[in-house]
């Protein structure tokens, strides 16, 4: 198999290592190492070449992901996910909403790689037992016990209802007006904000709890940074997002999480090394 050749598997690969990890660049060198390692292998004797290259990549992540928690448990401020960013809103590859990639870091790695096998690429216990070489009860197990830690249980690709297409357009118009009574409208009262700057920029170290904090936060980044302030849609991770510039210049991007007609969680994701534009 040629790197060209190899192409027909590097989506769905991605998709798994992704979605396990949450980091783009990382995803992408599990990848490469998939194929790099199937290079290596006697080739003849692999019948099913897709559940093959699965399992390496599934593993690397799984142990990849074991260091990085890690890492992530030493990050300045709030760790959240890389999204994956494109300017069209044309159909992504799969992945998970922003919201429940964020809620995933309360798995183990185990746990989460079985979410992602059983609900986003859709494997049966059996085949994700075969690519762990566990039991396929202790694969029900795992799944099991990951499912008791999620508060919420929205994976894959669902559309949008039209009622929160418009509450995120008033969103947007209500933070390009500083219309702070329409926010105050539109977020939940226990609603909460996220902020990642990874120590790169200035951020909310702890999340922000509370619609009136929320608001206080929004007040105060406007009346600090001084500027022209401009907001653009973009997809983010296959639904809606904000890119917000300051002079020109990336200041953050921003996904409000909607859920029964008001906003429940806002994500602002500010470190400038998590901010990559998929090419269209």
């Amino acid at each position: 198999m040629t790197q060209e050749d190899f192409t027909q598997y590097h989506k769905y690969l991605f998709v798994i290592a992704y979605n396990i990890l949450g980091d783009i660049q990382t995803a992408e060198d599990i990848v490469q190492d998939t194929y790099e390692k199937w290079l290596g292998l006697d080739q003849v004797k692999i019948k099913d070449v897709r559940p093959y290259l699965s399992k390496i990549t599934v593993n690397k992540a799984i142990d990849t992901l074991k260091r990085l928690k890690q890492e992530r448990e030493a990050y300045k401020g709030t760790w959240l996910p890389e999204p994956i960013l494109s300017e069209t809103f044309e159909d992504e590859e799969q992945t998970i909403d922003y919201a429940l990639l964020v809620i995933l870091e309360n798995l183990n790695p185990y746990e989460r790689a079985v979410m992602v096998l059983r609900e986003l690429v859709g494997y049966s216990y059996l085949q994700i037992a075969d690519l762990l070489e566990i039991t396929q009860e202790n694969s029900r197990q795992v799944y099991h016990r990951a499912s008791l830690k999620l508060k919420k249980n929205r994976f894959g690709q669902y559309k949008v209802k039209e009622e929160e297409r418009e509450l995120f357009e008033t969103f947007i118009e209500a933070i390009d007006s500083k219309d702070y009574n329409k926010l105050t409208t539109l977020l939940k009262n226990d609603a909460v904000l996220y902020s990642d700057g990874g120590g790169k920029v200035a951020a909310a170290i702890n999340p922000i709890y509370g619609v009136t904090n929320i608001l206080k936060f929004f007040q105060g980044i406007f009346k600090s940074e001084r500027g022209q302030f401009m907001f653009h849609k973009v997809n983010l991770n296959g639904k809606a997002g904000i890119m917000i510039e300051i002079n020109g210049e990336f200041h953050s991007v921003v996904y409000p999480d909607i859920i029964d007609g008001r906003i429940d969680e806002i994500f602002m994701i500010r470190n400038p090394e998590k901010i990559f534009f998929k090419k269209n």
